[in-house]
């Protein structure tokens, strides 16, 4: 019992630990990029003729995204835990 719980710990923090890693560093990265590199921002892409930045943003949609699917996923590994906790402390 104290071992699931310890586990469930353990992957909750983890799990966190990354998404908020993730989120961070690269929302916290396009700003920081447009204040070092602005002119090479505002160069266009190969793709669609773009700007960097807004290829860029609309990156950001997919990876948000991307990173919503991995935290439900996860969740629902926690919340399969989480109920084996329940079930064993109501016995």
């Amino acid at each position: 019992m104290n071992n699931l719980f310890q586990q469930f710990r353990q992957e909750k923090k983890k799990v966190n630990i990354i998404a908020i890693f993730i989120l961070l560093f690269f929302y916290c990265s396009l700003p920081t990029v447009l204040t070092l590199f602005p002119v090479t921002m505002n160069k266009a892409s190969p793709l669609f003729g773009m700007t960097w930045s807004w290829l860029y943003a609309f990156i950001q949609i997919g990876m948000t995204w991307i990173l919503g699917s991995f935290y439900w996923r996860k969740a629902k590994q926690l919340d399969r835990i989480a109920e084996r906790l329940r079930k064993g402390m109501n016995k």
